[in-house]
């Protein structure tokens, strides 16, 4: 399992804005049973390692998602052995990331898949520019975003399966302060679960997976599927 934070800064963690070192301690900045929560969510067995990756820039205006994209390929490239040296027979790479972490998420799958490894999911948290590139192809990845996120627009990745666009935390509109880091939450992995069970089953009982765009609203979720096919559960 593969985390990828987004941009840390000391100075603004001091004023209470962001997280003030990368890795671990980042994630559990904004809550501290994320990881256990998306570990269960993405699937990941008992006894199967984490690994953290700082996918922060500099000054959070000194990069381009192309740049971050780069330097996660060249993680790879220069990480290799260290990544695959723990992994067990049949295991593959499962990531999640945050913001600028995305492109760079981005960019370490597509290297190890080149490699020959299985990415089996991917789970985008409020990606940074996030019309300026791919997920990997053929991988099941879901992007999840607040509508109103102040610091990173919301806009799709191309190539994921499940684009889900929130609107409540814990219960109520995310206030713009919180509406970046609100997708990393215990809650919001919770929610996520529950938006997955409601996706349409298709004439052989089975989940309509390619390309949904899920909304929240006042009265539940709506769903749209690329195929034009609409349903609302509420």
């Amino acid at each position: 399992m593969i985390y990828i934070n987004g941009y840390w800064n000391r100075v603004g963690n001091m004023l209470g804005f962001l997280p003030g070192t990368p890795e671990e301690s980042y994630w559990n900045y904004f809550s501290p049973s994320f990881i256990s929560s998306s570990r269960e969510f993405m699937g990941v067995a008992a006894d199967e390692t984490d690994r953290f990756i700082d996918g922060s820039s500099i000054f959070g205006i000194d990069q381009y998602a192309s740049d971050r994209y780069m330097f996660g390929f060249q993680y790879g490239i220069e990480h290799y052995n260290a990544l695959v040296g723990e992994l067990k027979l049949g295991e593959s790479f499962k990531f999640v990331s945050h913001s600028e972490g995305g492109a760079f998420a981005s960019g370490l799958a597509d290297y190890l898949i080149i490699k020959g490894h299985l990415v089996e999911r991917m789970l985008f948290l409020s990606p940074r520019e996030a019309d300026a590139f791919s997920c990997p192809d053929n991988i099941f990845a879901i992007q999840v975003h607040f509508t109103n996120d102040p610091v990173c627009i919301a806009k799709p990745i191309s190539g994921v399966v499940v684009y889900i666009l929130l609107r409540d935390l814990n219960g109520e509109k995310a206030a713009l302060r919180y509406a970046h880091g609100g997708t990393v939450k215990e809650s919001t992995i919770k929610k996520i679960q529950q938006i997955m069970v409601l996706i349409p089953l298709d004439q052989n009982n089975r989940q309509i997976v390619k390309q949904w765009i899920i909304t929240e609203t006042d009265n539940g979720y709506t769903f749209i599927h690329n195929d034009g096919l609409a349903s609302e559960n509420k």
